[in-house]
């Protein structure tokens, strides 16, 4: 089971070095990226490439109701689809209104006392398995 004691945004230094990788994606397609990281105490720290999505994640405190979690915790998985998903008025549904994004994986990784999750959405259904192992170098990068 993750904690979940509190969620912040990551130091503007650390956004600016993810917006610069966040461009090489949007050459591939991608028009959303989130990562969050969760140490063993329970704290989140999160980017978000559309700040205003971001400022109201962390407002609304969406980190403590996150589907992505939920799904992680029943089983913990290297891949989720968002479209596996199933909860009406989840935060994913309001991530696709903020970001007109209709569709989006997390990668997730565990690391000793780190879990980590890379949200990557496109604007467009795309077929995702194909797509990831097309840029799975890029992927793998993060």
């Amino acid at each position: 089971m993750i904690l979940r004691s509190s969620s912040k945004q990551i130091s503007k230094e650390i956004q600016e070095k993810l917006d610069v990788f966040f461009a090489d994606l949007k050459t591939n397609g991608v028009s959303y990226i989130g990562h969050g990281i969760i140490n063993h105490k329970g704290e989140h720290t999160g980017y978000f490439s559309n700040e205003e999505w971001g400022d109201f994640y962390i407002q609304n405190q969406f980190f403590f109701h996150e589907p992505i979690l939920e799904n992680y915790e029943k089983k913990t998985l290297d891949l989720i689809s968002w479209k596996t998903i199933k909860q009406p008025n989840s935060i994913i549904q309001a991530r696709t209104e903020f970001t007109n994004i209709i569709s989006g994986i997390t990668l997730c990784k565990s690391d000793g006392d780190f879990n980590s999750f890379f949200n990557v959405g496109f604007d467009q259904d795309i077929d995702l398995v194909a797509y990831t192992f097309f840029i799975r170098d890029l992927l793998l990068a993060y």
